[in-house]
């Protein structure tokens, strides 16, 4: 199974997860939306959790993400807009982490998206998915 999801294909925090832990040690391409549950300044990393339900059921899909490549300046996302509890669009890598069935995401872009219907993003992401003949990653 060829575990590669092409730059800029959103997929939900669950459908990472299965991508980065099928990846056989690679790192993928992500795009997803998460709530940012724990930052730590020091350390830069994070902890996002689903938005909603995930495919398999849980809403309980914690990840860990590393925000260290992140710009930090007066754009940044990071500047105000983004504080624990938020909605955030996390685009970056994830990969698996050591020899366990866990992985991370290296962000590279962090947007704030407080405010976000997501009933509308989900039902919009379903057809945009199937106008464009894509299967769930």
């Amino acid at each position: 199974m060829d575990a590669t999801i092409g730059h800029g294909v959103i997929c939900t925090l669950d459908e990472c997860a299965r991508r980065a832990k099928e990846a056989d040690g690679h790192e993928v391409s992500i795009r997803t939306l998460g709530v940012l549950e724990r930052f730590d300044t020091d350390t830069e990393r994070g902890t996002l959790r689903a938005t909603s339900k995930s495919a398999s059921g849980a809403d309980d899909v914690h990840i860990d993400v590393d925000f260290s490549a992140v710009r930090r300046d007066e754009d940044s996302a990071f500047d105000g807009a983004v504080r624990t509890g938020s909605r955030v669009c996390v685009i970056g890598e994830a990969r698996r982490v050591g020899d366990e069935a866990l992985f991370e995401i290296r962000a590279r872009v962090v947007r704030a998206m407080d405010g976000l219907d997501m009933r509308a993003y989900g039902k919009a992401l379903e057809i945009r998915r199937k106008f464009l003949g894509e299967t769930p990653p």
